[in-house]
């Protein structure tokens, strides 16, 4: 193989290499190279077809023209890059078979100016759930994912309803300057939940000269609650039996954990019955393992008073949760009311009597009740053979003719007994008789005793 070299001003190097001997009638290969000895444009290869042949082919293709020559053009070549031309030719008669390669090309210089743009990305982090009241922290990421510098990055940041800033301010304002390619900047933020609820924070950034781009982070703001309410008779009998129902709701978004229920009797009640709980004295206790939201629980505490007064029974509910503690009371007032049994007794000191003899009535009124009894009036009548010639007690007698009558005692207490006494002459032979009539504002009809005493 025949090698043939040139070169265009030091531009490019042309290596032409032919067979030295080739038959008629049978294609032989001509190989062009062009190599690049610097940056240059416009190359351009001729290659004069030999005279007598037939041209069959070439890489890269071209067609002879009219002068039996062939073309090729390369717009760009930098420096050291190699191009390859290869033409078939079939000679047809004995002889020497010229082919002629020529190439011009343009020297180039380029100057280079990297072009860049930078993309701001910002994303933001934040708890999915957070408790009412309490911190909810949040992170914003900025960073440039572009090719270029931006300049004034400002990241702004909104505060949403049911979210508060220890500043007070509803729009936050961060200027971060200047963020190089690849560059990332990270702002923490922290906020109260003010409010339950879905809450939505959003953050934009913003550059000098390029788009804003915002990113935003939803919690969802849980409230652990829980209720209680106590219900009761306002009033009842001591001594009688009374239910208090208590009413136990989880209203809020968390699930109530280790639940107990404290119900506190006053001093003076006595807890008959407290179905599922631990009963210690004046206590009633109930346990649960959790309260799902929505849920409520019923229990039922029966109380009974030894004493009379307005009572007041006390429960109070106990919780945890994953927002920490939770805690309610509630109370139901009962008036505790006693009742009055006023009762007599009467009985003569001498029995039987002489005309002219005296004997003295003994009339004994108690309060066995456990209220109070108002306006106890006596009034003790005598049959003929008696007369009343005095009498005495707690309250002023008065006599006429055969009847005494004594003033209302205001109160008598529970347990309180009072005495009165009537000293009475027998004047006539026969069985006499004295009827004790006690009223009060309890009784609605009388209460009536007789005693009888002889007189001979």
């Amino acid at each position: 193989m025949a090698v043939y070299k040139t070169c265009d001003d030091c531009i490019v190097d042309l290596c032409q290499r032919a067979p030295e001997y080739a038959t008629v009638g049978a294609p032989y290969p001509v190989e062009i190279t062009i190599t690049a000895r610097k940056e240059c444009a416009d190359v351009m290869v001729n290659q004069t077809l030999p005279c007598d042949s037939v041209f069959i082919k070439s890489e890269p293709p071209a067609t002879p023209d009219k002068d039996n020559r062939l073309a090729w053009s390369f717009p760009h070549m930098t420096c050291g890059e190699t191009q390859k031309i290869c033409v078939w030719i079939k000679p047809e008669k004995e002889g020497c078979c010229l082919a002629a390669a020529t190439i011009c090309a343009c020297p180039q210089l380029c100057a280079y100016t990297k072009c860049g743009q930078p993309v701001i990305c910002i994303k933001k982090y934040g708890p999915s759930c957070a408790c009412l009241y309490c911190p909810v922290p949040y992170r914003i990421e900025v960073c440039n994912t572009g090719s270029a510098v931006a300049y004034d990055v400002v990241v702004q940041d909104a505060v949403p309803e049911g979210l508060t800033h220890s500043s007070g301010y509803r729009c936050l304002n961060y200027e971060l300057g200047t963020l190089c390619p690849g560059e990332s900047k990270t702002i923490n933020l922290e906020f109260c939940a003010s409010q339950r609820g879905s809450v939505t924070n959003t953050a934009t950034v913003s550059y000098c000269g390029g788009p804003k781009c915002s990113a935003e982070a939803t919690t969802l703001v849980n409230e652990p609650c829980v209720e209680v309410s106590m219900t009761g008779a306002d009033w009842a009998y001591i001594c009688k039996e009374v239910d208090f129902v208590i009413t136990v709701t989880n209203p809020g978004d968390l699930v109530l954990r280790d639940v107990v229920v404290d119900d506190v009797s006053p001093a003076g009640t006595t807890i008959c019955a407290a179905p599922g709980a631990e009963v210690c004295c004046n206590r009633a206790v109930w346990c649960l393992s959790e309260l799902c939201p929505g849920e409520t629980k019923t229990f039922t505490v029966t109380v009974c008073s030894q004493v009379a007064g307005n009572l007041t029974n006390k429960v109070s509910v106990a919780s945890q949760s994953d927002c920490g503690p939770c805690t309610m009371c509630a109370e139901a007032t009962t008036q505790w009311k006693g009742i009055a049994a006023t009762h007599m007794c009467m009985v003569d000191t001498a029995d039987p009597i002489c005309i002219g003899d005296s004997t003295v009535y003994r009339i004994c009124v108690t309060n066995r009740g456990t209220a109070d009894d108002t306006n106890v009036g006596l009034s003790v009548r005598f049959s003929e053979q008696l007369s009343p010639q005095s009498s005495n007690g707690p309250t002023k007698g008065s006599i006429s003719g055969n009847t005494v009558t004594f003033a209302p005692i205001e109160r008598l207490a529970p347990k309180q007994s009072v005495e009165f006494c009537i000293s009475v002459k027998g004047i006539s032979v026969g069985d006499a008789r004295a009827e004790a009539s006690l009223s009060s504002d309890l009784l609605t009809t009388p209460v009536i005793d007789t005693e009888s005493t002889h007189v001979y």
